[in-house]
């Protein structure tokens, strides 16, 4: 079964999307027709993504890709669904040309798919439901967290002093 947000609870999730958004420095404007965007999926994105995570020697590029994916998504309102985007957004991450041309051919291979089925698999074990998911392996042994408002819980889980989005600015 179906079932949707009450109106209240969107109107609440949006503000604080906007609240986010303005504390972590993130510019944010969600899409009219984010329903649509969603439903084109993100399976590209994601292996690519994931082949860039296996290619790359630093982490950096996957961080850089993954960044520019949602900004794509959340600010500029352009396509993450479609290969030519991705590869736009790769461009515009700043990832070398070598890089995105190796991994737009091995995002349809077995080894990027069974990475990503593996990370999928490991969030559902952990009882992980959406994202943004966090897996934390620290001090506790493997724990979950949800949502961009729980990295001080993070932090403590590695053993870590949060001090915030910016640290060093009041």
């Amino acid at each position: 079964m179906h079932m949707t947000n009450p109106p209240a609870k969107n109107k609440y999730i949006s503000l604080d999307l906007h609240r986010k958004a303005k504390l972590y420095g993130v510019p944010l404007v969600v899409p009219k027709n984010i329903g649509d965007e969603m439903a084109k999926g993100s399976m590209n994105a994601l292996r690519f993504i994931t082949a860039v995570k296996l290619l790359s020697d630093d982490k950096k590029d996957t961080e850089a890709i993954s960044r520019e994916l949602w900004k794509r998504l959340y600010s500029v309102h352009k396509d993450i669904s479609q290969m030519p985007s991705i590869l736009e957004a790769a461009r515009d991450a700043k990832i070398a040309e070598s890089l995105v041309e190796k991994a737009s051919n091995f995002v349809k291979s077995n080894e990027v798919k069974d990475e990503l089925k593996k990370s999928a698999d490991e969030l559902m074990e952990a009882g992980g439901f959406g994202a943004p998911s966090i897996i934390v392996h620290g001090k506790n042994g493997k724990e979950l967290f949800f949502g961009s408002d729980q990295m001080q819980f993070v932090a403590e889980a590695l053993g870590e002093k949060y001090l915030g989005p910016f640290p060093g600015k009041s």
